[in-house]
Formats: structure tokens, C-alpha cells, sequence
């Protein structure tokens, strides 16, 4: 009788907001809108991109800084503001992996730097190449330099080899200004274009701003001198894997996910996740399939399972459009071990297949998890457990794992979880 060898790989994910996005009601005067006599409209996004919160989930980002280069800005207030564009350039860069930036220049004129990739060196001479541009002057159209921003963004985010959910990568306006602006109305609008279009808008502040207006049109507001908080903003990794190379002979994965309450509230990533894990191993011949669990994963929907798919472009459209989360909250990972080595045996590929076990907190049945974790390595299938965060004590992990924390990874965040190499555990 022929013996398969497996690996488990079981996700308890927490996810990331989107973005909030706030707009002028149809039945909303400007005057009425900039005097606050009117409640604005919450505008979602759908597609799973954004939510309440001003959070950029879609990965990795593209950031357009936007710079007031017009008469209302001192020539000490544009020097100020280039020595704060230079530490954003270089900070969110070096936090976020694979971000790309363009600048705009701005007063009644546009100067803009195309948006791309830059190496750390490449980065160093934009900067020397800002530093050569004379301070534009004159009137301040910040309509005009945001739908510039917004155009180049629109395609660049389109680029689907490039996002991590194979379908669109984040968009981020950086606007350093006072808020003066010739035409308050389609500054306004432009911003709001932009929002539902999924930009999210961060305004840094010089010199003596209108910041009502610049609340208007931005999701965040702060003072150019206080260095932006990416990693609150964005819920993007710092580190990210390559895809696995062509010819290397890898196992049939099956991710198993944590559906509880604590995750249904992050979906948009657990998906991003999910989907970018899938088009990593797009160059290899093995199979992936999904399973999310919550209480007791036997009696859910089939639409929260995917059977192991070989084409992973399918895999990836089916998880972004068809895969459902379970509605009951509990986290019954010892039900979802155990359904899982059930798809797998029900695989008609009979090929070495592989389970992950991603963990962030205590099971229902730390006993009965113990249990069927242990059954599964008695019966020769090989399983990898990734800790997120320390919700889930030592003591549980050395639990549920027999003591053996040979095939054992801890990860801080779940954005780091972009960044966990197993590939060397599942792959020849």
C-alpha cells in the first residue's frame, strides 16, 4: 500500500481595514458643506478594497506625493516641505516592501516624476533631482494636482503581476500644502474622485493652512514636521517572498483558515493572503486548496472550501470572488485538522501533499487540537504551525505540537506573514 506524506497548513489570520472615504451629499450646497451644514455620506468601496477606517489594504502601495509649490508657500515653508517630502520618500520605502513613488510639483502649473520602481540609490537621486527644481510660485490649483496624482495612480494600480491579490495594488496621495487653493469647489470634487476611486488622501500641513479644507479633502491630517505612521495607514508587509522558481518539485498545499470573529472583521486581507500565496507557486506544478473554518467546520457551507486547484490563476479568481466565511465565531481547529486530512485523502492527485497550521490565538479544544494534530503526525503527514503573535501561549503551542518546535515559525503581525518562508519545508 502506497504511503502519502503531507504537510498541514492551517491559517488563523487576522486582517486589515480599508479605506473610509467621506463625500458631498447630492442635495449638499458647497457653502453648506464647508460651514458643516450638512452630514456628509460614507461612500464604500465593495470589492472587498476598503472598509470603515483609513486603511490601505490593497498591497503593496503606490504613493504620489504631491507638493504646494505656489505663492502662498514661503520659499522657507517649500524648503521646509522638501525636507519632509525627502524623509517620506525615504521612510515609506524602506517600511513598506515593493512600494513605488512619483511626485507632483504644483502651483498653476504641473511638474510631474513618473511613478516607479526606484532602487535605494534611485531613491537618493530623486531626491537630488527634487532638490534642482526651483520652487514653481504663482496660483495654487490643488484640483488640477490631484487629478494629475489620481491619473497616475489609476493605471499604475492596474497592474495585476504586480498586486498581491492579482488584481489591483494600493493608491496613496501624499498632499503637502497649506489648503489655499483658487477653486475650493473642485479641489472638493477632485478629492472626491479620488476617494471613491479607492486613493487614500494623507495631508501634511505648512506654514498657516486652511485646515478645514485640507480635512475636506483628506482622510488623514497632520503637521508636516510629524512623520506619517505608515504601518498604522497601511497594512502592507515589510517583507515579501519571490515567487517559488520554475522546476522546483513542490508538495500539494492546503491552507486552512481560522474564520472566527476575530477575523471576519479583517476579511480583505485574509484574501489578499490567501490569493498571493496561491500566484507565488504559479511556476510549479503542485495543487492548492482552502479550507476556513469557525466552530466546527463539518456542518459549514462547501462555499468555505476550495478542492486543490492546479491552476493557480483559477485558484486565485475563485478565492476572490467565491470563497465564503463561515458565520459562527468559535475556532474549532481540531474539526478543521481533521476535515482537512479528509480532502486530501478524497484527492485524486495521490501526490505528497503539504498542510500549513497558521495560529493567533487558543482553540475551543486545546485537548481534542492536540489530538488530531498528534493523529496526523502518526499517520505520516507532516505538519508546519506558524504562531501570530502571543495570544496563543507557549504553553498551548508546546501542547498542541507534542514539544516539537522543530517545524514551529512566530511572526509578530500578520503582514509578516507575507514574508514566513516554509518553502523550503514543502519544496525540493
Amino acid at each position: 500500500m502506497k504511503t502519502r506524506q503531507y504537510i498541514l497548513v492551517v491559517c488563523f489570520l487576522c486582517l486589515a481595514k480599508g479605506i473610509q472615504s467621506w463625500s458631498v451629499p447630492p442635495s449638499c450646497t458647497l457653502n453648506d458643506f464647508i460651514l458643516n451644514g450638512c452630514k456628509t455620506d460614507n461612500q464604500g468601496k465593495g470589492d472587498g478594497q476598503t472598509s470603515k477606517g483609513d486603511l490601505v489594504t490593497q498591497c503593496p502601495p503606490n504613493v504620489v506625493f504631491v507638493v504646494d509649490g505656489s505663492d502662498s508657500v514661503s520659499p522657507t515653508g517649500y524648503r521646509l516641505a522638501l525636507e519632509s517630502l525627502y524623509r517620506e520618500i525615504r521612510t515609506v520605502t524602506q517600511t513598506l516592501a515593493n512600494t513605488h513613488i512619483g511626485v507632483v510639483l504644483y502651483s498653476e502649473v504641473i511638474q510631474d516624476i513618473p511613478l516607479q520602481a526606484r532602487t535605494p540609490a534611485e531613491i537618493e537621486d530623486l531626491i537630488r533631482q527634487i532638490q534642482n527644481i526651483q520652487q514653481p510660485r504663482r496660483k495654487t490649483l490643488i484640483s488640477r494636482a490631484l487629478s494629475r496624482a489620481r491619473e497616475m495612480l489609476q493605471d499604475y494600480s492596474m497592474i495585476e503581476s504586480r498586486a498581491y491579490n492579482g488584481i489591483k495594488s494600493g493608491s496613496i496621495i501624499v498632499l503637502l500644502s497649506d489648503g489655499q487653493t483658487d477653486n475650493r469647489q473642485q479641489a472638493i470634487q477632485e478629492a472626491k474622485l479620488a476617494k471613491d476611486s479607492g486613493v487614500l488622501i494623507i495631508s501634511l500641513s505648512l506654514e498657516n493652512p486652511d485646515g478645514q479644507m485640507l480635512k475636506y479633502i483628506s482622510h488623514v491630517v497632520q503637521d508636516h514636521v510629524k512623520a506619517i505612521n505608515w504601518t498604522s495607514l497601511v497594512a502592507c508587509p515589510g517583507r515579501v517572498l519571490d515567487p517559488v522558481q520554475r522546476g522546483r518539485k513542490c508538495r500539494d498545499l492546503l491552507i486552512v483558515v481560522d474564520g472566527s470573529d476575530s477575523v471576519l472583521r479583517h476579511e480583505a486581507t485574509v484574501r489578499q493572503y490567501l490569493v498571493h500565496t496561491a500566484l507565488r507557486f504559479r511556476l510549479v506544478n503542485n495543487a492548492i486548496g482552502v479550507n476556513v473554518y469557525g466552530t466546527d467546520s463539518q456542518i459549514q457551507s462547501a462555499d468555505t472550501r476550495i478542492r486543490l486547484e492546479d491552476d493557480k490563476y483559477d485558484l486565485a479568481e475563485k478565492i476572490r470572488l467565491r470563497l465564503a466565511f463561515p458565520t459562527s465565531g468559535g475556532t474549532g481547529t481540531d474539526r478543521a485538522i481533521i476535515q482537512s486530512v479528509g480532502m486530501l485523502n478524497d484527492d485524486l492527485r495521490e501526490e505528497p501533499a503539504a498542510l500549513i497550521l497558521i495560529i493567533d490565538g487558543p482553540t475551543v479544544d486545546p485537548q481534542a487540537t492536540r489530538t488530531a494534530y498528534q493523529n496526523a503526525l502518526n499517520n505520516d503527514y507532516q505538519i508546519i504551525t506558524i504562531r501570530v503573535g502571543t495570544a496563543m501561549t507557549n504553553e498551548e503551542l508546546s501542547s498542541i505540537t507534542g514539544g516539537d518546535l522543530t517545524n514551529v515559525f512566530s511572526v509578530n503581525s500578520f503582514t509578516d506573514l507575507f514574508g514566513v518562508d516554509f518553502d523550503s519545508r514543502v519544496c525540493e
